[in-house]
């Protein structure tokens, strides 16, 4: 091999992976871990982490964590009372214990509104000053002998930027979400559906595969493999404005669901 050789393919490879940098930097979220259904008077710990799920990436603490300090989060029981959940800071997730009490499903939501501005013009995707937003939902049940279409409530509270579970005509009477059964998820913003948005389904073994919403900001896509789905997308909001006195040129928001998948029933 030619010296000359050598220097393209070195000069490639550096490349390559400053573009892979450049994307990571800008790939990650937050996601919440939880189980898919309990018993009533179970004591359960949901986790709360910020990296890229489909990279197996949990940023730890004493590094990237420590960006998420302003994360909160708060419990939405079935008849719609909301209370606010304590957090602890682990090694590479947000700690969040809780113990349900009554039949029914539950949304749990975490926002993270204190991230600084940043600047976004090295990256094609954002090319300007912006100010992050991550926001992230699950949900989880507890089941009794009741339908469980008469114990799914609708959703009495949305994130700025949102992905809330929708059932579709073909779902399953089952108390969770089984491989093979098509999901629906909606993706809303400021109150509102959103059109052409499209959310990346990310699989459990790293399989990911980006869809695209309809008017009602609706898709569907069927999970093929049992475990946990992170669901994330991203709204680039060009408004102006200011936050600790830093002008910023739109609002990235990022919102992410997550959907724990069993196998066959």
């Amino acid at each position: 091999m030619t010296h000359t050789c050598k220097i393209v393919i070195g000069l490639t490879t550096l490349l390559l992976g400053l573009l892979s940098y450049t994307a990571n930097t800008s790939a990650h979220f937050v996601w919440i871990e939880s189980p898919s259904a309990l018993s009533t008077n179970q004591f359960t710990i949901v986790k709360a982490y910020f990296g890229e799920y489909n990279e197996q990436l949990k940023e730890q603490t004493g590094g990237r964590l420590d960006e998420r300090a302003g994360l909160t989060s708060w419990l939405i029981e079935p008849n719609g009372t909301k209370r606010a959940l304590d957090m602890t800071k682990e090694s590479n997730h947000f700690q969040i214990p809780i113990t349900l009490r009554n039949p029914g499903i539950y949304n749990l939501l975490a926002i993270n509104q204190d991230e600084p501005v940043r600047d976004g013009t090295p990256y094609p995707s954002i090319g300007m000053l912006y100010k992050p937003m991550f926001y992230a939902r699950t949900q989880f049940s507890i089941v009794d002998t009741q339908a469980v279409s008469a114990q799914t409530g609708t959703t009495t509270e949305t994130l700025p930027l949102d992905i809330i579970p929708r059932q579709t005509s073909s779902s399953k009477t089952s108390a969770h979400p089984t491989v093979n059964e098509e999901l629906a998820v909606q993706v809303i913003f400021q109150g509102r559906p959103l059109s052409k948005a499209t959310p990346v389904a990310h699989a459990p073994n790293g399989w990911s595969k980006e869809l695209q919403t309809n008017d009602s900001g609706v898709t569907q896509f069927t999970p093929l493999w049992p475990g946990t789905y992170v669901i994330d997308y991203i709204n680039l909001e060009t408004t102006p404005g200011h936050f600790n006195d830093q002008p910023y040129e739109a609002i990235r928001h990022r919102a992410t669901l997550t959907i724990q998948v069993t196998g066959d029933q």
